[in-house]
């Protein structure tokens, strides 16, 4: 009797760690998303102060934080400073992975340049919603942030947010407040007009 009930309970625990889902596959399933989406449209909360939006649609981007604009064609990023009604337009810098500077980059290497530690922990909101919480480790000293915590919603990978540090020890915070994928829009939509 002992070796049934011993048998059975090496199996079903045998079972739940065959089911079980690494950071790894986590980080695959939630890139794939991203990429698979038309585009995404995020609000957001930087460092619990300042609220702003962002639509993602492969390596173009627009972002909107307090008086400024971001637009990013993929090639040509124009800033705009709605306080002094003026925009500067740069090359784009496809090599940054600053989530505010090219946050193409910075998902996309999310999955590369970054070591994910066997199982993710799982944690319960407040509000009773359970999220896996992704705790990434740089590949290399040369990366550009010695630590990144992705929180993901279990039910459907959406992300819930994001904190790192960047080797210059600041930390930073992104709560996301949405995060809707939405239909890819012209390319127009990702240049300033107007200059």
């Amino acid at each position: 009797m002992r070796k049934t009930v011993f048998l059975a309970l090496f199996l079903a625990g045998m079972n739940c760690v065959a089911v079980a889902q690494t950071t790894g596959e986590l980080m695959n399933q939630f890139i794939q998303s991203i990429r698979s989406a038309g585009s995404v449209e995020t609000s957001f909360l930087w460092n619990n102060r300042v609220p702003g939006k962002m639509i993602l649609q492969g390596e173009m981007f627009y972002i909107e934080m307090d008086e400024y604009q971001i637009y990013c064609n993929g090639t040509t990023k124009w800033f705009y400073n709605q306080g002094t009604d003026e925009t500067t337009q740069t090359p784009h810098d496809t090599s940054s992975a600053n989530i505010l500077d090219n946050p193409a980059s910075f998902f996309s290497r999310l999955n590369t340049d970054y070591y994910q530690p066997g199982t993710p922990g799982k944690k319960r909101l407040p509000s009773g919603e359970e999220t896996w919480e992704l705790t990434l480790i740089p590949n290399s000293v040369k990366a550009p942030f010695t630590y990144l915590v992705l929180s993901l919603s279990v039910t459907d990978l959406t992300p819930l947010y994001i904190r790192y540090s960047d080797t210059g020890g600041s930390e930073y915070s992104i709560t996301l407040k949405s995060f809707t994928k939405t239909q890819a829009r012209p390319r127009s939509f990702f240049e300033r007009k107007g200059q």
